[in-house]
């Protein structure tokens, strides 16, 4: 029904707590089978990627918390490679080169990034610029979504071009990545969300058949 259509899934879905991930033990004996099920899902509709969050991980990498991230992450890699899909973790929760490191940990060409550059903003505030350069190995797929960092913790998500993150060079560094994938809008809250899509689209369209900054 979907080639009928003339469309294309970008990706599926496998976060069903994104505020714990993978990190918490009790909850991944309930989480990875659905997780897999997902991928299973992926393979079967010729999706390939599933998207999710690893969970905020600690600084120290010896913290239980970190090392339960780890080995999930690392066991349900290996299972997305077995089924030719691919499990990308959603930026935001820490800095791009905290995740890189925790990606070279796990080892496997099952695992990647979906890169959301306002995640990096509202969470951190990080550099979501730079971040593309330091992730662009593990980029497979984006989401385009915008917000602001309100401090101690509070963000609020915005419809693009209306928060931090700076498009026209976003978009560039993706270009300077080799990212040729989708720019996937994402609108999580907001009283039209349908039109923010729309509009979202359109200023995409825009900032693409303009000049952008070269980096």
């Amino acid at each position: 029904m979907v080639e009928d259509l003339g469309l294309e899934i970008s990706a599926l879905c496998g976060d069903f707590d994104w505020i714990r991930g993978f990190t918490d033990a009790e909850f991944n004996k309930v989480n990875v089978p659905r997780v897999k099920k997902c991928l299973d899902l992926a393979a079967d509709l010729g999706v390939r990627i599933v998207t999710m969050h690893i969970g905020k991980l600690p600084e120290d990498e010896s913290h239980p918390v970190y090392q339960e991230a780890l080995r999930t992450s690392v066991e349900l890699a290996r299972y997305a490679e077995s089924r030719g899909a691919l499990l990308c973790t959603e930026t935001g929760p820490e800095a791009p080169e905290r995740l890189l490191a925790f990606l070279r940990k796990v080892g496997s060409p099952g695992i990647g990034v979906n890169y959301d550059p306002a995640n990096l903003v509202m969470c951190g505030p990080f550099d979501h610029i730079g971040g593309v350069a330091v992730l662009k190995d593990y980029i497979r797929h984006t989401h385009a979504k915008d917000g602001v960092c309100l401090g101690g913790g509070r963000y609020r998500e915005l419809p693009l071009g209306q928060g931090g993150v700076v498009f026209p060079y976003y978009l560039a560094a993706l270009a300077a990545a080799g990212y040729k994938g989708y720019l996937t809008i994402e609108r999580e809250s907001g009283d039209d969300r349908l039109g923010d899509v729309a509009r979202a689209a359109a200023f995409l369209r825009q900032l693409q058949a303009g000049e952008l900054p070269t980096l």
